[in-house]
């Protein structure tokens, strides 16, 4: 649409026309009377078109230059969705609670800009921001929210008004840093978003506002202190990949459900004690836990079919793997730093297991439950200072290589005799192993 602007005095006889079709503006002025001049300047989309027009007729309102009526409106008139058909009172207090200190008066500032439902508002609030490769924000000294909100609220203000304004409707990554609000579901109107990162975002207290990426594959959420739940990361179709680091009021895993295509999952600083929600996750191949201090349990990890590799690190609550049952293709389990971990008897559940490594688990005397493990070729045992002894050992016809190092408590390798299939075997670094005749006897191993 074509808007024309006319200004006469005793001395002047003036039009200025603007237009903007897609990403373009163009402008034509001169005397009334004439064809004028005709100036064209491209941008980087409509929104940002729409946002340079307005600023523009803005200018020349101030001039004093008066609307006439173009394509058949009559003068005067105005689209609801320009600036112009916004009271100025209210433009004005949105303004004011924009440039507030307070984080409550600043989203109530975003809530009266989102009731208005006007895309130009959002446009003009947005002019001067922008989103780099890596999905940053931006919002440098020259933009309009540098200027109208204080630093604490420019990069939060700034996702709303890219987002509604309609510049990252093709968005693939997204980085958010330092989110100063409970509601984040600007986030449901980026319908190609694929990567989201998440950092020190205290307000955050569920996943809610997630529901809708349909393109979300991987999601990254650190130092989200108020984060309780993941309650709304249900029915994600696509997400592969989910990293939770030190969400540490996290304490509910319920809404890891219905996630089909979810393949690895790393939790890591969390306040959770037990793993129940962790189920109908069918293609969930990869599982770390990492400095869970509170999980005293596995329970829950069960009915995973896929699960292949878990890695326990640093849950120095746990004292048993009780739990570890129901998963056929895991193949790879690493426990380290779990120093309060005693019993071992629930891996003779796992049929599929090829390797294991148990490293610096102070608490563990012996190996009893270490049997009847059909595939395992390769123990790792590293720093289990209070083990003396390998009892446990049998049945374990596919072990083919041992490894121990730092168990300064052990005293017999006698178990080490009814492993037929072993051939590579290291014992180093322990002070109170006198007796290796264990090994000499041991026929054709690489010691």
């Amino acid at each position: 649409m074509t808007r024309r602007f006319e200004y006469t005095d005793a001395t002047s006889s003036k039009f200025w026309e603007i237009t903007v079709a897609d990403a373009t503006v163009t402008v034509c002025f001169g005397r009334i009377g004439t064809a004028g001049q005709t100036q064209t300047k491209p941008h980087d989309s409509a929104a940002v078109a729409t946002a340079a027009a307005e600023k523009q007729v803005g200018g020349k309102v101030k001039k004093g230059y008066r609307e006439i009526g173009v394509d058949g409106a009559p003068a005067g008139d105005t689209s609801p969705n320009t600036a112009d058909a916004v009271d100025r009172k209210q433009l004005a207090q949105i303004r004011k609670l924009l440039g507030q200190a307070d984080a409550a008066a600043v989203w109530q500032g975003i809530a009266l800009l989102r009731a208005l439902d006007n895309p130009a508002l959002w446009a003009m609030l947005a002019e001067g921001a922008s989103v780099d490769a890596e999905g940053e924000v931006h919002t440098p000294s020259g933009s309009e929210i540098h200027k109208r909100v204080r630093a604490g609220f420019r990069a939060s203000v700034a996702l709303w008004a890219l987002t509604y304004s309609g510049r990252l409707r093709n968005t693939r990554q997204l980085l958010i840093r330092g989110y100063a609000f409970a509601d984040y579901t600007f986030t449901t109107a980026l319908p190609t978003l694929e990567v989201l990162d998440v950092k020190s975002s205290p307000s955050i207290t569920d996943l809610a506002g997630l529901q809708g990426l349909n393109a979300l594959t991987s999601l990254y959420l650190a130092k989200c202190g108020s984060l309780t739940a993941v309650t709304g990361l249900h029915s994600l179709p696509a997400l592969d990949s989910i990293w939770l680091y030190s969400c540490k009021s996290l304490t509910d895993l319920t809404g890891l459900r219905d996630l089909p295509a979810l393949t690895s999952l790393e939790l890591r600083e969390t306040s959770l004690t037990s793993l129940t929600g962790l189920r109908d996750l069918p293609a969930l191949t990869y599982l770390d836990l990492t400095d869970c201090h509170s999980l005293t349990s596995l329970t829950g990890l069960r009915d995973l079919p896929a699960l292949t590799k878990l890695a326990l690190y640093g849950c120095t609550s746990l004292t048993t793997l009780t739990g570890l049952r129901n998963l056929p293709a895991l193949t790879s389990l690493v426990v380290y730093e779990c120093r309060s971990l005693t019993d071992l008897t629930a891996l003779g559940d796992l049929p599929a297991l090829t390797n294991l490594s148990l490293h610096y688990c102070k608490s563990l005397t012996d190996l009893t439950g270490l049997h009847d493990l059909p595939a395992l070729t390769t123990i790792t045992l590293r720093g289990c200072a209070s083990l003396t002894a390998l009892t446990g050992l049998r049945n374990l016809p596919a072990l083919t290589s041992l490894d121990v190092y730092g168990c300064r408590s052990l005293t017999d390798l006698t178990p080490l005799g009814d492993l037929p299939a072993l051939t590579a075997v290291s014992v180093n670094g322990h002070t109170r192993l006198r007796d290796r005749s264990a090994l000499q006897a041991l026929p054709a191993r690489t010691i």
